[in-house]
């Protein structure tokens, strides 16, 4: 296709970074919503807090963040109209049971959508942090750009940012395009 393969592979380790971090934020406003479910289902001695208490931290946590909601309305609604959602490269996770009959493998399919949602919404809070970190730094982004295996010191400092769950070659692969460095 024409591609050269370290612009495919830079771009390959870039969306697979950003599909872990947003999973992470995906998962924290999953908890969100759940929490108002877990409420139903659990005993309110177990969790310790009120059911209306609980309701209330979900909605307040949409108003303070509306923007998630949205696109995990959006992302559904695509999803059930046309099979399957796309991440910003093109690439396409097909849901082929979002729409089944049977609640079983809509539930599958589901399932699968919401680790989907929880995946970008953690690469765009990676994004956030590592902009944040590149802010704060101006002296150390001038020295990697002088002498690009300094770039390395961002890379740890995102590794620590993320407890050393993310992958180390497409921290580096993001942190290259983010200052501009060439290979």
């Amino acid at each position: 296709m024409g591609a050269k393969r370290r612009r495919l592979v830079a771009q390959l380790l870039t969306e697979s970074l950003m599909m872990a971090v947003l999973s992470g934020l995906a998962g924290v406003a999953l908890a969100f919503v759940f929490q108002g479910l877990l409420t139903r289902l659990l005993p309110m001695s177990q969790l310790g807090i009120e059911r209306g208490a609980a309701q209330e931290y979900v909605d307040r946590y949409f108003q303070r963040y509306p923007g998630v909601k949205d696109f995990m309305e959006r992302t559904r609604t695509q999803a059930r109209e046309q099979g399957y959602v796309e991440t910003v490269f093109g690439r396409r996770l097909y849901l082929p049971e979002i729409n089944a009959r049977s609640g079983q493998r809509r539930a599958a399919a589901e399932r699968t959508l919401m680790a989907w949602i929880r995946t970008c919404l953690s690469l765009i809070s990676f994004g956030f942090g590592l902009d944040k970190i590149i802010a704060a730094n101006p002296d150390k982004v001038e020295q990697a750009k002088a002498k690009p295996s300094l770039a390395g010191w961002f890379v740890g400092q995102v590794m620590k940012a993320t407890g050393g769950k993310a992958n180390p070659q497409a921290v580096q692969a993001l942190v290259r395009s983010k200052l501009g460095i060439e290979d």
